[in-house]
């Protein structure tokens, strides 16, 4: 019985490596390639229309809609809502 117990936990071990693999390969922030602009009519742009905080408060937007919608389906399911 300890053989399946150690292959389920080198199952286990190998998934969490592969994840680990693939977060790693992510940037440290979404939003890097804003950071890294070397051209001055795209700085000048960019203190135009600032596309850096409009990403944010989009983002921002996108998840408070989400939360909303996944507390209204939660509470469709235990039928607190009306509707």
């Amino acid at each position: 019985m300890d053989w399946l117990i150690d292959g389920i936990n080198a199952v286990i071990r190998a998934f969490g490596t592969v994840g680990q693999g693939l977060v790693d390969m992510l940037p440290t922030s979404p939003l890097q390639w804003t950071a890294n602009i070397d051209s001055e009519i795209l700085s000048w742009i960019n203190w135009l229309i600032p596309f850096g905080e409009i990403i944010v408060i989009g983002q921002l937007w996108l998840v408070g809609i989400a939360l909303w919608y996944v507390a209204r389906i939660a509470l469709n399911w235990i039928k607190v809502t009306g509707g």
